[in-house]
Order: C-alpha cells, then structure tokens, then sequence
C-alpha cells in the first residue's frame, strides 16, 4: 500500500503490541476463568443447600472429631473459591492498564494521545510509566498465575476430600459410574481418575508460577527477549485452571450422598463435646466438665444427630451457615463478570 503502510509502523513498536495483546487476552480469560469459579461455587452451594442438615462426621488430625454436615462442608468450599476469587480480581486490575504507546520501554517523540487508544480499547487505566510498561512483563502474569494457585489449592483439597469420602471404607458419597475408569488387570475396579488429576494438577499450576518467576527474576531494566517464555506458560495456566474448574464442577453435579453411611459414621463418642457442653450450661466450669466427660465416655447420653446441627447457630455454625448470603455473593460476582465481558 506504498507510505501509507510505511508511515503505519510511527509510534509504534512490536514490544507495546505484544503485551497490548497479551493484556486484552487475559481479560477476556480472566473474565472466563471467573465465571467458571462461580459457577463452580453455585454448585456448591446448592449442593449444601440439599444437605444443609445431612450428618457427617468432623474429622480433626485425620481422626474422628465432632458432629459435622455434608452442608457444611459444601459451603465451606464455596466460601473458599469466593476467597480465591478476590486474588483473581486483582490480577484483573492489575492486568487492566494499556501500556500502548510505551514502544520499546522508553515512549516516542511523537504526539500520540495513549489515554484516547486506552479508553477506545476499553481499558480501566493508562499504565503510566513507560519503561514499567516493559518491565511488568511476566510480572503481571505472575500475579494472574498465582490467584489461579490459590483456586487449585482449593479444588487439590476438595478433591482429595471427595476421594476419600466415595471410598468403600468412608462411603458417604457415591459417584455416577459415568464417570468413572476401570483397571487394566482388576475387572471390579472402578476408580475416580478425574479427581486425582484435579488434586495433581494443582502442582502443575504451581510449576507455572515457578517458571514465571525464574524467567524474569533478575532482568535488567527494558524489554527482554526473555519475557517472551511467559506468554506460552500464561496460556497454559489458563487452559489448565478452566479444565480444572469445569471438571470439579461436572463431579459434584454427579455426586449422591448416602445418608445413612453419613449418620453411621456418628459414634457416642463423637458427642463428648456436646456432653461438656450441657454440663456448662448447669454452671459447670469447662475445664472440669472436660475432665467428667473424658473419664466416663461410656456414659455419654444420646443425642439427635440433626439436633446437635441446629444447635450451633452462630454465625458459619451447622445451624447458620448463611447459604442464602452465599448466593447473593454469588449473583454479585456474576454481575460483576457480566460487566466487565460487555
């Protein structure tokens, strides 16, 4: 096209493009990932809305604790993943600065209107300094890598928990055999492979973070051919952390909860705090009821499972785990998402 495509090449530069690009990508992944995280959360919390009152047992130290519900333990996730989804706003914001018209860390002598380009690409804000433009290449990432280790530490510990909760021994959930793999030697097998490679792949995401940190750890100021190796892990940790969120979700959306191995799993013993309990609110200080209780635990009196639950009713206990406030939180975040995709 003759000079008009020479002249096309003033004010700009490879280096401000490739991390323009990067930017915009990551939004609208970013974007993506959150919505997948509350979809993962309602799951969960309709989940522990079923079973708001189902008993389970609590474990402590791997071991036999106190009286639980599968609701809470549902909704403790979805809080959770709400948590995690904090770390991911800010990479967002972090993430949401044009850093166009930087060229290759040191601006033009042209005079270009970067808050004009900022604001016709939709961003929230100019990145201001020009070399920092350059400089916060792998930086940025990093911080969007990280709040993805914060939700597949979740997901590595939900699934670890489901794991173990569908084994024969436990018993208290039961996994559609759709979804379930077979052995290659034992014909009776039946093994929940797509949990494990959820509780795998957490380190795989934490490699990510590694990687990205070594590639720009101790660069000198300007933009380096280095920087380049971040683009191909950031890609990656994306289309990990959507298989992981997705995957959870299609599980739990195929999980039945035995009651009854749930409230088989409640021995006399388990209500030894619950026993301590009533002798405090005769008078008994704690300490000496502790000590009644723990030298007759044979004498224990019976208690109902589901009464014991809704017992505990202040705030986030058995009897008042705010599902209904769950929810709101969960429709703010999706208005939030909904937003920002326009």
């Amino acid at each position: 096209v003759g000079d008009a495509g020479r002249k096309l090449h003033a004010g700009r530069s490879r280096n401000d493009q490739v991390v323009l690009d990067t930017r915009i990508y990551t939004k609208e992944n970013l974007i993506k990932v959150s919505q997948l995280l509350l979809n993962l959360c309602n799951v969960l919390t309709e989940f522990a809305k079923k079973y708001e009152f189902t008993p389970v047992v609590g474990y402590t130290h791997i071991k036999k604790a106190m009286p639980s519900s599968v609701g809470l333990w549902a909704s403790s996730f979805a809080e959770s993943l709400l948590d995690d989804l904090k770390s991911v706003h800010l990479a967002y914001e972090l993430n949401d600065q044009s850093p166009l018209g930087s060229a290759a860390s040191y601006g033009v002598t042209l005079p270009i209107d970067r808050q004009l380009t900022c604001d016709l690409l939709g961003f929230s804000k100019v990145q201001n300094n020009v070399l920092y433009c350059q400089n916060s290449r792998g930086k940025i990432e990093a911080s969007v890598i990280f709040s993805f280790c914060e939700v597949t530490e979740t997901l590595s510990k939900l699934a670890q928990d489901v794991l173990l909760f569908s084994t024969e021994e436990f018993g208290y959930f039961k996994v559609s055999p759709s979804l379930l793999t077979g052995s290659s030697i034992m014909p009776q097998k039946q093994n929940l492979d797509i949990m494990e490679l959820v509780r795998g792949k957490a380190h795989v995401m934490y490699g990510y973070l590694s990687q990205t940190l070594g590639v720009i750890s101790g660069l000198p100021s300007g933009y380096n051919k280095d920087t380049s190796e971040t683009k191909e892990i950031l890609i990656k940790s994306f289309d990990l952390v959507k298989l992981l969120l997705e995957s959870t979700s299609l599980v739990l959306e195929n999980v039945m909860v035995d009651d009854l191995a749930c409230k088989n799993s409640l021995s006399k013993e388990i209500y030894a705090t619950q026993a301590a309990y009533l002798l405090v609110k005769k008078g008994m200080p704690f300490r000496q009821a502790y000590k009644k209780v723990g030298s007759s635990l044979d004498k224990i009196p019976d208690f109902n499972a589901v009464e014991v639950l809704k017992s505990s009713t202040h705030l986030g206990g058995t009897g008042n785990l705010g599902i209904e406030n769950l929810f709101a939180q969960i429709y703010k975040e999706k208005m939030w998402a909904d937003t920002q995709k326009d």
